[in-house]
């Protein structure tokens, strides 16, 4: 009997000492929560990040696209019906994941630098196509700078190369803090490109010091505001938006800045999104 009372009283002992834990568990998933959404605000404010704004800061620049087919219509995302998707992924994937980027977003950055691989892998197998739509958020909510038009014209010149992948994570890798405008140095933008084999190129310098394709870069800007899309990054699995929760993004150390993603939470976004 007396054994029999002592289990019970370590049974009961081990009960409450879970709940405790649980408690802790809890209430630090809590704090994180609002530290993160608390980031993700002061991000929005200071960049733009998040606000949708409907007029830009740049002269509008005559609509051009490449001729070699990296550039697509997005069936699911091109209210204009024009060309303005970067295409990353074969065309006869099943399914398609619409990406609304700004190359000075700092949000961007976090989750492609953490978690491209995510998608990588189902184009990697043939699951998925990836159509990216630069946009200028940053640059429309701080009038005088240029970066987010300059970079996503640059980036549609990398994919008249055949580079349009590796210049794009090259341009996340190497993002200037956004307060500094840094992609707005067309000199900035082609160092970016000597990293890439094959892309630096007399053709390449010549597309991003002409603004080549920053009429293409507006145009998405315009699809942008149409669309009432919340910020960036917004993504969109076969014309679905999806809600990228907080567990998704990392804090730094001292919690004051997003520095990082997790892939294995934003997989299992698109995986209730539909992706196998």
């Amino acid at each position: 009997m007396s054994q029999r009372n002592s289990e019970k009283k370590q049974s009961a002992r081990e009960r409450v000492e879970a709940e405790r834990l649980a408690r802790q568990r809890r209430g630090r998933r809590r704090r994180q929560f609002v530290i993160i959404t608390a980031v993700l605000v002061v991000l929005g404010a200071a960049t733009g990040v998040g606000i949708a704004v409907s007029t830009s800061s740049s002269k509008p620049v005559a609509y051009s696209v490449p001729t070699n087919g990296s550039v697509v219509a997005d069936k699911y995302s091109d209210p204009s019906g024009k060309q303005t998707a970067l295409a990353y992924g074969p065309a006869d994937a099943p399914h398609t994941l619409t990406i609304y980027e700004d190359f000075r977003c700092p949000i961007c950055r976090s989750l492609e630098t953490g978690s491209a691989s995510v998608y990588k892998s189902y184009v990697a197998a043939g699951t998925l196509r990836v159509l990216f739509h630069p946009v200028t958020l940053i640059d429309a909510n701080n009038p005088g700078t240029s970066g987010s038009l300059w970079s996503g014209a640059a980036s549609v010149c990398a994919a008249a190369a055949g580079k349009f992948d590796e210049y794009h994570d090259a341009l996340y890798a190497d993002q200037p803090d956004e307060t500094t405008d840094g992609y707005s140095d067309i000199a900035k933008l082609i160092s970016v490109a000597k990293q890439i084999p094959g892309l630096d190129s007399p053709t390449f310098e010549s597309c991003v010091t002409a603004g080549t394709y920053k009429g293409l870069v507006q145009q998405n800007m315009t699809d942008f505001n149409t669309l009432r899309l919340p910020g960036t990054p917004t993504l969109l699995l076969d014309g679905k938006r999806l809600t990228i929760p907080q567990s998704v993004y990392k804090l730094s150390a001292d919690g004051k800045s997003v520095v990082g993603s997790d892939p294995a939470q934003l997989k299992k976004v698109l995986q209730a999104a539909g992706l196998p």
